[in-house]
């Protein structure tokens, strides 16, 4: 919690304060080349506990938790041992990396990635199939927000989605049904999310810039 602010993190918490707290347009008031999400998500953490260093790290440290709880879903199935030694190598090896590593891009999209693979993993009675598509397309827009090549996990989790809806008949006939179903629900999750971001930059100004 002592550790200060380094490289990619200070940067966009820079940015982020500077749109909340003195009104910058990003993009064509101050220029960085990172995808809209990166910005939301630091002026959301700015604005709900502000912009010191140990707000960051408290928010990394509960960042870092959530993504502990699901790894230990995931694994859990296999063994207790397994899920236990999941969790403690990620976390040792994030914090190991020391400040430089902490709230970095590609980690903050690890958690909306995970979650969608819970999802398909685990799925619960109570999902319909098609809410499970349009939560992994939603989930994945959320990474793409940050950096926009993590959207390419989703057609692999859509795959294992609908061979779960066709219960074991492997054939190209009984997943073309189950693909083309699944696949409109991720993209109208996807596309529904990932115009949020765009929506606001139109909002402010800022659209026309980051183009």
């Amino acid at each position: 919690l002592s550790w200060p602010l380094q490289t990619d993190g200070s940067t966009l918490h820079y940015i982020a304060y500077l749109i909340t707290e003195h009104g910058f347009v990003p993009y064509r008031d101050i220029f960085d080349p990172n995808m809209p999400g990166s910005y939301l998500f630091h002026m959301a953490v700015g604005t709900l506990f502000g912009y010191s260093a140990l707000a960051f790290h408290m928010v990394d440290v509960a960042w870092l938790t959530a993504i502990l709880i699901v790894t230990w879903l995931i694994m859990k199935p296999v063994s207790r041992t397994v899920a236990f030694a999941s969790c403690l190598l990620f976390g040792l090896i994030y914090l190991g990396s020391g400040p430089y590593m902490s709230l970095q891009r590609d980690y903050i999209a690890i958690l909306p990635m995970a979650t969608a693979f819970l999802l398909v993993t685990r799925r619960r009675p109570m999902l319909s199939r098609q809410f499970t598509h349009f939560l992994c397309g939603v989930l994945f827009a959320l990474a793409a927000s940050i950096k926009p090549h993590m959207a390419i996990g989703l057609p692999a989790m859509l795959l294992y989605n609908c061979l779960q809806d066709i219960d074991g008949a492997i054939s190209f006939k009984a997943l073309v049904k189950p693909c083309i179903i699944g696949g409109f629900w991720a993209l109208v999750g996807f596309v529904v999310t990932a115009a949020m971001p765009l929506l606001w930059l139109w909002r402010i100004g800022a659209l026309e810039s980051f183009w």
